[in-house]
């Protein structure tokens, strides 16, 4: 999304990227994660929602398997997630 903002805002004909083939939807998450730890500042609680959101339509993955995923430590994992128990108004 930001990618394609900022091509919009510089009137580009075309937006650089890599498209991967054969990607599941659940692992669109994961590669989203790891690119914007490397990119673009997202806010905390938007890394929390997203990995919730990939351990809840993947029941059966544990959060130390998403921490290898994401080439993260489980505590970093445990420490996202948490963001998700302060109230809604803190979150923002």
């Amino acid at each position: 999304l930001h990618r394609f903002c900022v091509a919009q805002d510089l009137d580009l004909p075309a937006i650089p990227c890599i498209i991967k083939h054969g990607v599941e939807d659940d692992d669109v998450l994961i590669l989203q994660i790891q690119a914007q730890a490397q990119g673009v500042e997202v806010r905390p609680v938007e890394y929390a929602r997203q990995i919730k959101a990939i351990l809840t339509r993947k029941p059966e993955m544990t959060e130390l398997e998403l921490s290898f995923r994401l080439k993260k430590s489980p505590t970093w994992i445990n420490w996202y997630l948490g963001l998700l128990r302060l109230p809604p108004d803190i979150q923002k």
